[in-house]
């Protein structure tokens, strides 16, 4: 009778053991969407913020600064930002997110903290 006692413990325990282990893999698959949704998020905010800046400079004319601050992570991931042609790109490690400005004529790089985005005839120079 014992023996059986223990046995039917055992099974429950480990039945108990594997919903736990299911349980965690689901919630482990949710927070690295969770994380991926997060990053999609700031980065869009981002590239948004740095082509609407652009594109104003653009727009204004010969003379129009603004400034523009980029963070040293985003979502706690390195990153850098480029520029080629019309395109702003911000790279991490394994994808790149893209946005388009309206003007080709842009020089200058990006670099993490404050960079001043000049319209100089015509010109969008960033330094």
């Amino acid at each position: 009778m014992k023996a059986q006692g223990a046995m039917e413990f055992v099974m429950i325990f480990v039945l108990l053991i594997a919903a736990l282990s299911i349980a965690a893999l689901a919630s482990m698959e949710k927070t690295a969407e969770i994380n991926r949704v997060m990053l999609e998020i700031e980065s869009e905010k981002l590239l948004d913020g740095v082509a609407g800046k652009i594109n104003t400079a653009f727009l204004e004319g010969p003379g129009f600064k603004t400034k523009v601050v980029f963070p040293e992570r985003i979502s706690g991931l390195s990153y850098s930002i480029t520029i080629n042609s019309n395109q702003i790109i911000l790279s991490f490690d394994n994808f790149e997110y893209f946005k388009n400005v309206l003007t080709q004529n842009i020089t200058g790089n990006f670099v993490k903290g404050v960079n001043l985005i000049e319209n100089r005839d015509g010109a969008i120079t960033i330094t």
